[in-house]
């Protein structure tokens, strides 16, 4: 008897979860976490296009800045000549 009145027990309980909304409620609950979680989607696919050309960007100055340093390189070796030479000059004259 105690079996029968379980079993009535939660057949009502799952009548009244199917009939009184709380199914629609779940139901509305599930499409709105779908709707957050297609924004976040589409969020981070925006921030990963972002980071991307940002690489794409720091990538870019890297190899400015090592150009630019060679070049102040090439030029103080330059300048040092330039110096050696003009000492030379002086001492001969």
């Amino acid at each position: 008897m105690s079996k029968c009145k379980d079993l009535i027990k939660e057949n009502n309980e799952l009548y009244n979860y199917t009939q009184g909304g709380t199914l629609e409620n779940l139901k509305y609950e599930n499409g709105l976490e779908k709707s957050h979680i297609d924004q976040l989607m589409i969020k981070l696919k925006e921030k990963d296009m972002i980071n991307g050309e940002l690489e794409g960007e720091l990538t870019e100055l890297s190899e400015t800045i090592s150009f630019l340093n060679k070049k102040i390189k090439d030029f103080e070796e330059k300048n040092t000549d330039l110096e050696k030479d003009i000492k030379s000059y002086k001492s001969k004259y």
